[in-house]
């Protein structure tokens, strides 16, 4: 089975924000669904660095969203931009290399830390990138694959999956399944895992359900 001791704490922050959100119930009426401006506690145990970077990501309420396909387009280009040069800045500052490869027709990228642990030379990481599913695609995937396969010391194929407004559900899944069949027939399920973060931790979680459905085989992690 994959090694899962290093994979955990990748789920403690979904974990953490299902919690904190969990608190306050959500006013409903028939029909209607309010949200309601609140504050969100930080997440149990986290350092006094992480403590300060989530203290300085405060969003604008009444945040305008596009209306047309073109305005959405042009949003999510000028939205990922930073996180594209931050994913590059990061693959050279920690020496981990990576290049675009098609796997299925899906595009990829299959980064390898500078140095792999020798523990997992046979294992692989299928990752989905976070970003509400309409953001966090091209190089921006890589902030998350880079700081995984350093962290963990193994390859992962990150998946450049399809979006929103030009690919919606179940696009992105069936990008990730397509992947993951193409890496198992080499490293086999049981050495293959599939992590998420944000949007990417559903696509995951809804990718392995998919697979429980179609009767395939399932990842070791």
């Amino acid at each position: 089975m994959f090694h899962k001791s290093k994979l955990v704490a990748l789920g403690v922050i979904v974990l953490s924000s299902i919690a904190a959100l969990a608190q306050e119930p959500v006013p409903a009426l028939p029909g209607v669904t309010t949200l309601s401006e609140r504050t969100i506690p930080l997440p149990y145990g986290i350092s006094p660095e992480m403590t300060e970077l989530v203290k300085a990501r405060q969003f604008p309420s009444g945040f305008p969203l596009p209306e047309t396909t073109e305005a959405w387009l042009e949003f999510q280009k000028v939205f990922d931009a930073p996180g594209e040069e931050a994913g590059r800045q990061g693959a050279a500052r920690l020496g981990v290399s990576y290049k675009v490869e098609d796997i299925s027709g899906v595009r990829t990228y299959v980064v390898t830390p500078a140095k792999p642990d020798k523990r997992f030379a046979d294992r692989v990481i299928v990752h989905a990138h976070g970003g509400a599913f309409v953001f966090g695609g091209g190089d921006s995937a890589l902030r998350e694959a880079v700081w995984i396969a350093h962290g963990v010391g193994v390859k992962v194929v990150s998946v450049d999956y399809r979006r929103p407004p030009l690919d919606p559900f179940p696009a992105a899944i069936e990008d990730v399944i397509a992947v993951y069949e193409h890496v198992i027939k080499k490293r086999g399920n049981a050495n293959t895992a599939i992590v998420g973060t944000s949007a990417g931790g559903n696509i995951a979680l809804a990718t392995v359900l998919r697979l429980k459905q179609m009767a395939k085989p399932l990842p070791g992690a």
